[in-house]
């Protein structure tokens, strides 16, 4: 059974949740820079890093690798509040969680292009003055 969300279901979700982005923009960290500014420098700096070893580990088939990389993914997209990535992420860790290949693959090509557009947005973001 294939769990990963096809780009219909996806589109239709915020890349970046604006509500979301307001509460942590209204948030300052040490006086200086906004909580969405900071998620968002961390997220940019570890994204990479998660990619490349959720790839290796579904090169490998490791299905139990797959679900932890992504649970753990999971949880930082909801910090950031990129709701549309966050669910495709998810649906690969059940795709992995039940060892469906095919799915997983399909997944991953799913959240590589919801990567390239979240990156798009966080650079739009980054060209609004910081408050």
């Amino acid at each position: 059974m294939n769990k990963v969300q096809g780009s219909d279901s996806t589109s239709r979700i915020e890349v970046l949740d604006s509500r979301h982005i307001a509460q942590r923009k209204a948030l300052k960290v040490n006086g200086k820079t906004t909580l969405f500014h900071e998620l968002s420098l961390i997220f940019r700096r570890e994204t990479p890093v998660r990619m490349t070893n959720l790839r290796a580990a579904i090169r490998s088939q490791d299905a139990v690798e797959v679900a932890r990389l992504s649970h753990g993914f999971v949880g930082s997209l909801a910090s950031l509040g990129a709701r549309q990535m966050q669910v495709l992420v998810k649906a690969l860790e059940l795709s992995a969680s039940e060892a469906d290949w095919p799915a997983v693959t399909a997944g991953l090509e799913q959240v590589e292009q919801a990567w390239k557009r979240l990156q798009g947005a966080l650079e739009e973001r980054d060209q609004e003055a910081e408050p």
